[in-house]
């Protein structure tokens, strides 16, 4: 008596290390026979592990037995067998061969980087690869992960291991910087990349502080205010001293100047003489009259070394008010990247 035999496969369009369920349909010709013996399952003619000698119970004219598998990408001629029982009336049966195309699993890339990294340190960035949610985790991504700096390749084709890829970097200027990883993907597991992931690299380390200071007297009205005196003291050499004024009666909007060594000089009955390492700012005023909330900062600065920042406000009929500040290297915002205390 002949048996038919049939397979379903779910989902029919898998990806790799998705999970696969196999359906095996034993008819039997007879409904007073019904099938019994077991069902074997065959990808390209080889046993599928797991599928082979799956029992079936006669109970019915029909019998069905599932088996859940996974396939790597690839495509595949699936088939189902039927071996009666010892006894049976029924013949054995096999279904007709079911391709399966299996597609690259989709893969994740994710990039552990932090939002400010220090200038000219070595800075680490991490870029994982993950496969998706729901597979069986059989398989994990390999092949190579690539670092982009905007349009730029700072780490080329760097490799995963047990899904992970290092970038090391240093930086030798400061700013803002999109960090982008990339997946090459691999024979399982397709490409993916990282969205841009912002990233600012810190003020420059000072190797050495501003140690000079300054002076200042002021006449003040309740209409207005002159600079009396305003004198740096201490200045090295390679010091810039930058004096901005801003408001009502300035004579300049900005004035630097740069620190050299001192030249002697002689000191007379009609001439008078700076004294080494004094930089006088008095004359660059004019006496001007700086009226009511006018500004005057004076940015004391080394391409090296941490300096110092002073804000004088103009008040009527009192002194202005001061505020003291650092000035981190390479910056013009006081007290950004520093600490004043």
């Amino acid at each position: 008596m002949t048996s038919t035999t049939t397979l379903v496969v779910s989902p029919a369009a898998p990806v790799t290390d998705q999970p696969v369920t196999l359906i095996a349909t034993v008819t039997s010709a007879n409904p007073s026979s019904p099938p019994s013996g077991s069902v074997g399952l065959q990808s390209d003619g080889v046993a599928i592990p797991g599928c082979t000698d799956l029992t079936v119970q006669p109970a019915a004219q029909s019998a069905t037995i599932t088996c859940q598998t996974a396939f790597v990408s690839g495509s595949y001629a699936l088939d189902a067998s039927f071996s009666p029982s010892t006894g049976s009336v029924l013949s054995a049966s096999s279904s007709a061969a079911t391709t399966l195309t299996v597609g690259l699993a989709p893969s994740t890339t994710s990039l552990v980087v932090a939002s400010e990294v220090d200038y000219d340190t070595p800075t680490t960035y991490k870029a994982i690869v993950s496969a998706p949610g729901g597979s069986l985790q059989l398989l994990e991504p390999s092949g190579t992960v690539s670092f982009l700096d905007g349009d730029s390749t700072i780490c080329a084709s760097r490799p995963l291991i047990s899904t992970v890829a290092i970038c090391t970097v240093r930086y030798d200027s400061l700013g803002a910087h999109e960090v982008t990883a990339v997946y090459s993907g691999d024979s399982y597991f397709a490409p993916s990349t990282t969205s841009p992931v912002p990233v600012t690299v810190g003020p420059i380390p000072p190797i050495g502080f501003v140690d000079s200071y300054v002076s200042w007297t002021f006449v003040y009205t309740p209409k207005y205010t002159t600079v009396g005196s305003l004198i740096v003291s201490g200045v090295r050499v390679g010091i810039s001293i930058a004096v901005a004024c801003h408001g009502h009666g300035c004579p300049f909007a900005f004035h630097t100047t740069s620190v050299r060594p001192a030249p002697t000089c002689a000191v007379d009955r009609t001439s008078a003489c700076q004294s080494p390492g004094t930089i006088d700012l008095t004359t660059i005023f004019r006496s001007r009259h700086l009226g009511v909330g006018a500004q005057v900062t004076v940015s004391i600065e080394h391409p090296l070394w941490l300096g110092k920042y002073y804000r004088f406000t103009i008040r009527s009929a009192r002194e202005p008010q001061v505020t003291e500040s650092c000035l981190a290297v390479d910056m013009t915002d006081p007290g950004v990247g520093c600490s004043s205390g």
